[in-house]
């Protein structure tokens, strides 16, 4: 993996919290799936509700490459963080 000075998979996270939960069970299935993830995240990750601080989301957006292994291995953590997340939350919240 290309060392783009960042955290990855708290990039992919980010970005699989702002999907719905059936995105994430279709795009966690096989490899077909995690491209797919990828692409459809990089349109979030550019897109408003997504914020950076000052030159990181040039960075960031380098993520999404899709034959790039370890940045794969990063969207299956990002996916699988948003989802413990989701269920972590309703629990402390109470």
């Amino acid at each position: 993996m290309a060392n783009i000075g960042i955290e990855v998979s708290e990039i992919m996270a980010g970005v699989a919290m702002l999907m719905k939960p059936s995105q994430l069970d279709e795009y966690s299935k096989d490899l077909n799936g995690l491209v797919n993830f990828l692409k459809e995240g990089k349109k979030l990750a550019s897109g408003n509700k997504f914020v950076y601080s000052a030159g990181l989301k040039q960075k960031a957006l380098q993520a999404f490459n899709p034959t790039d292994r370890d940045f794969l291995t990063a969207a299956v953590q990002g996916i699988s963080a948003a989802r413990s997340i989701r269920d972590w939350v309703p629990i402390r919240s109470k």
